[in-house]
């Protein structure tokens, strides 16, 4: 097995030395000399942050206002139709990234959407519809 030499540069690094226990570390004058840097908090800017949408979309990339859209479109079907509409609307949205729900196991999804939204149909009913569609079931 040939040794390996790894330099560490920067503060934080991660590396994997994959059970080749032949290798030596050795930090660069760097990270031996690095001082920490502290921003004062004046210095850092504050971002409005949305927290008052359906917790699985996916805000990277969006505006308030496409955030604000995909809620109310989720909202929509979810009072006023069906389990089937509810979850065509929902692997509509997974299909184009607007959110991710595909590892959500399907009691959390079924609370979550009804604390939010107020279903008007039960747990069994959406797990069955859930169930038939691939594009927001893990397989």
């Amino acid at each position: 097995m040939k040794d390996k030499i790894f330099n560490i540069y920067g503060q934080l690094t991660y590396n994997e030395i994959s059970d080749n226990k032949n290798c030596l570390i050795i930090p660069s004058a760097d990270t031996q000399k690095a001082e920490t840097k502290y921003v004062s908090v004046e210095d850092v800017e504050h971002t409005d942050v949305i927290t008052d949408y359906f917790r699985y979309i996916v805000a990277e990339g969006k505006t308030k206002q496409k955030i604000k859209e995909i809620d109310d479109d989720l909202r929509a079907v979810a009072t006023e139709g069906k389990a089937s509409d509810l979850v065509e609307a929902l692997a509509y949205h997974q299909a184009l990234g607007d959110i991710n729900i595909v590892y959500v196991p399907t009691r959390r999804l079924y609370d979550t959407l009804n604390q939010r939204y107020g279903l008007h149909y039960n747990y069994d009913n959406f797990r069955k519809v859930r169930t038939l569609n691939p594009i927001i079931t893990k397989r």
